[in-house]
């Protein structure tokens, strides 16, 4: 017998990753579901979702097995245009003899903040810069969120999609640092936070207590 679905499971997870779909249903496992009747629609599992725009959409998809219950081969996973609506914790790297170790301090922080895995899950996982995508060995994707405007102190960048870029560790490393200057275009990242990049990051010495900004431009970065 398939487990029903759980409508109110599937819409929290759809305001939740801001899914916009009139028909919303979620399982446990992404197989069974029961049939989609309003569209745009959506199936959820865990850890993401498919969305059809179109009933002609859903009808075309040949994974998809509607009788009574929809059965979905090999689950939505499975399914072309699937959307991860929260990324993978990053894994601890794994060594089989580890060396001696001596304590250092980290002065890189990755944020994880609900916006930042909405905006991974809009750009498909794929570095905004150079358009890697990293798979994990489990099959999920990763990617890191940057705020190009940095939130710690003492920038006080704020969390809104105009000041994240989503990109591959290797360039979230190189903006972190200062060694690149910032040249986006098609994005939703905006000017401002570009030019406070390039203006106050690239090229500044990691190390230093901060820099300070001109009380001309305090008012203009925080709204």
């Amino acid at each position: 017998m398939p487990r029903p679905s759980t409508p109110l499971n599937a819409r929290q997870l759809s305001q939740k990753w801001g899914v916009d779909a009139a028909h919303v249903l979620y399982h446990h496992k992404g197989a069974w579901y029961h049939v989609l009747r309003r569209f745009p629609a959506a199936l959820f599992d865990p850890q993401g979702y498919v969305r059809f725009e179109t009933e002609e959409q859903y009808l075309s998809a040949p994974q998809l097995k509607r009788r009574k219950h929809l059965h979905v081969t090999g689950g939505i996973r499975s399914l072309p245009g699937y959307q991860w609506g929260q990324a993978p914790a990053a894994p601890l790297a794994v060594d089989l003899n580890p060396p001696k170790r001596t304590s250092s301090t980290v002065y890189r922080i990755l944020r994880d903040t609900d916006l930042a895995r909405r905006m991974k899950a809009k750009c498909g996982y794929a570095c905004q810069l150079c358009g890697f995508k990293l798979t994990l060995p489990d099959g999920t994707p990763y990617i890191e969120a940057h705020h190009v405007h940095p939130l710690g102190a003492p920038h006080d960048g704020p969390d809104i999609e105009e000041n994240i870029l989503c990109v591959c560790p290797n360039h979230h490393a190189a903006l972190d640092y200062g060694t690149l200057r910032l040249e986006v275009t098609g994005s939703s990242l905006g000017q401002r936070f570009i030019d406070y990049h390039n203006r106050h990051v690239f090229g500044q010495k990691t190390r230093r207590r901060g820099v300070r900004v001109p009380k001309s431009e305090e008012k203009e970065l925080s709204t």
